[in-house]
Parts: C-alpha cells; sequence; structure tokens
C-alpha cells in the first residue's frame, strides 16, 4: 500500500500531534497572514473520489472541520494549535486523516508553513525551490511552488491560489514517477483545495474541497 499511495506519509505529519505547552488565550495575528491563522476560525472540507476515468467526482461523505483553537508557544515559537474533526461516510476514503479528532500545531515560518516538528507542509516562497516534506522507506516525498496563480472553484467560492507539486522521488536511484498531488492555498483564506494521486498515476484520483468558512 506504500508503493500506491505516496500522499500517506504527508497525511501521517500533518495529522501527528505536538505537545500543548503554555496555551495563550490571546492572539497576535501577524500584518501578513497568507494562510489565513486566526484564533475561532473553522474551514470545512469535503472529499471527493474520480469516477472510474471521467472528469466527474462523486462525493465520499467525508467530510472534515478545522478549527483554530489557540495559540501555544514550543521552543520559544508561536504556534497556533488546530484541531480536526473528521466524519466517515459509507465508502471508503483513502486519502482522508484518521476519523474522530487529532492536533497540530502550526506556524508561517518566513513563508512556509511549518509544523512544531519542523516539517514544511506548504511553500509561498521561492518558486521551484524543493523542499522536503517527509522520508519514507521507499520514497522521499517533496513539495515545491509553482509559478504564479491558478483560479479554483469550490463551493465556497472560485479563488485565486497558489499551488504546490508534490511527488515522491526514489531513495535507490532519485527516479521521479509520475504521480502529483496539488495543494491550493489562497491569500487570507488558506487551503482551498487538494488533488491526490497514486504515485505512479499521472491523472489525480480524489479531491479535498473548501465547502465553506466560519470567521469569529
Amino acid at each position: 500500500m506504500k508503493t500506491l499511495l505516496f500522499l500517506l506519509g504527508l497525511l501521517i505529519v500533518i495529522s501527528s500531534c505536538s505537545s500543548d505547552d503554555n496555551a495563550e488565550p490571546q492572539q497576535d495575528i501577524p500584518e501578513e497572514n497568507f494562510y489565513g491563522l486566526e484564533i475561532g476560525k473553522t474551514w470545512f472540507y469535503k472529499y471527493y473520489k474520480r469516477i472510474d476515468n471521467t472528469d466527474e467526482f462523486e462525493d465520499l461523505g467525508a467530510e472534515s472541520e478545522v478549527s483554530v483553537l489557540n495559540t501555544t508557544t514550543i521552543d520559544g515559537e508561536k504556534y497556533f494549535t488546530l484541531e480536526t474533526q473528521t466524519t466517515y461516510g459509507e465508502q471508503h476514503c483513502a486519502v482522508c486523516p484518521d476519523e474522530g479528532t487529532t492536533t497540530t500545531h502550526v506556524r508561517d515560518s518566513l513563508g512556509y508553513l511549518v509544523n512544531a516538528d519542523g516539517d514544511i507542509l506548504y511553500s509561498r516562497m521561492d518558486v521551484d525551490e524543493e523542499y522536503l516534506i517527509s522520508e519514507q522507506t521507499q520514497y522521499n516525498i517533496f513539495g515545491k511552488l509553482l509559478p504564479g496563480e491558478e483560479p479554483v472553484t469550490t463551493d465556497y467560492d472560485t479563488l485565486n491560489c497558489l499551488v504546490n507539486e508534490v511527488y515522491a522521488k526514489s531513495n535507490t536511484d532519485g527516479t521521479i514517477p509520475p504521480g502529483r498531488d496539488y495543494l491550493f492555498y489562497s491569500e487570507n483564506i488558506g487551503e482551498v483545495m487538494r488533488m491526490y494521486s497514486g504515485v505512479m498515476s499521472e491523472q489525480h484520483r480524489w479531491e479535498k474541497r473548501l465547502v465553506a468558512i466560519a470567521i469569529p
């Protein structure tokens, strides 16, 4: 299964929990808030799967709510605490987070969205500059910011987004398989869409789409 879905390594990184020490009741939002991190804010997402080899997608019935609970200081740096609540539908969702509630800590570090372990989750800086996401047995997972912006339409809105391309690279000979994931973020909004692919598939099979935002 590891060779079929390289994105699982990414999901493990994102869903990993960090210690929640020194929680702070007050928020200090920087002037630049590209990732839309704001205490009390909640993003609502739905997951879809491509129908065979068509351009149509079916709703898997799985949903995630991602809420910003507070800020916390870890190793002298301020992080936002994100709580993700995921529920499954009747169909299997290979790319969904674990069902239930998970907690992560993230911050904007010089344009890179990072977690408390120092892993890079997204980049809005340095076009075509490769960054390491996770190390796996057969493949390491990398990402990079693509040039320009791309309009993305979901049930929430049509938004101009920066795009990160995520891909696997063989640990033995550096070969890059054809599969790609694409992560779309919009300024002051945050994550708008993710397209997930198998490591050997040029066509993405699943989508995570933003459907609503609740702002305090």
